[in-house]
């Protein structure tokens, strides 16, 4: 197995919202695994001449069988705040133009000592990822890498640098140190600070289909009243962890 690392830095910060059928529109407070497939098949899709949708689904699906682990360190300064926004509707029925106003909430990067990034990880499964791109699969993952410009909406516009393809290496180890977040049902936190959210678990739901789909509770390593990136102590439940590139992961366990 072979992992794809990068650093983004957003410009000014991040618009992801939950999806939902209300008007409100809450924030979630760090980047889903499937906005991070869906950022870096946007320009993968250009480099491959891909269709936008995959049936009914997101382009990224074709992504998704290839990954085994999404993960990432925030070491950004953010603060939750939600702006009044206008936002328009069609009525099928009676064919009317429907306007109104609702909460919209946004992640915004504020200053801190330090640049603000996110660094990302994703564990590749190099026969999958072959199969799907060709021989050449390295050089077209990496270059797309390097082409991601968005993470999630259109308006939240990032950069990336040091991207990064190399093996991974399997550690035996069950206590582990890790900046990088994980499924709560893959390890217990014995020490640090972090919070828990819950995202649409890539493993077994398609990738642009969220209707009634199920969610996995991540362990996000930030600290809320500092601000910024935490370094958790962790016991491993059951898989073995990854060492990559000088950082500890916690392993995705398989769908059940």
């Amino acid at each position: 197995m072979k992992y794809l690392k990068f650093t983004v830095t957003p410009h000014w910060g991040l618009l992801i919202n939950l999806h939902g059928f209300t008007k409100s529109r809450p924030v979630i407070p760090t980047v889903p695994p499937t906005t991070i497939l869906g950022a870096l098949t946007y320009p993968l899709s250009f480099e491959t001449r891909w269709s936008e949708n995959l049936n009914e689904y997101s382009g990224a699906e074709r992504l998704r069988r290839t990954v085994r682990g999404v993960y990432i360190s925030q070491d950004i300064c953010i603060t939750e705040y939600s702006d009044l926004s206008k936002i328009f509707s069609y009525d099928k029925r009676e064919k009317n133009l429907i306007s109104d106003a609702v909460a919209v909430g946004k992640l915004y990067v504020g200053p801190k000592a330090g640049r603000s990034k996110l660094d990302v990880i994703l564990m590749i499964d190099e026969d999958e990822m072959k199969l799907l791109l060709g021989k050449e699969w390295e050089s077209i993952l990496k270059t797309s890498a390097w082409s991601i410009c968005r993470l999630g909406a259109r308006e939240s516009i990032v950069s990336v640098e040091n991207v990064e393809l190399d093996k991974a290496i399997i550690s035996k180890k069950k206590e582990i140190h890790t900046k990088y977040y994980f499924p709560a049902e893959a390890a217990k936190v014995l020490s640090g600070d972090y919070f828990i959210t819950n995202v649409v678990d890539w493993r077994k739901q398609p990738i642009g289909d969220y209707v009634s789909a199920p969610v996995v509770p991540l362990v996000v390593p930030y600290s809320r009243e500092k601000k910024t990136v935490t370094e958790l102590r962790v016991r491993i439940m059951d898989e073995s962890a990854y060492d990559v590139g000088g950082e500890t992961l916690v392993p995705w366990p398989l769908p059940q």
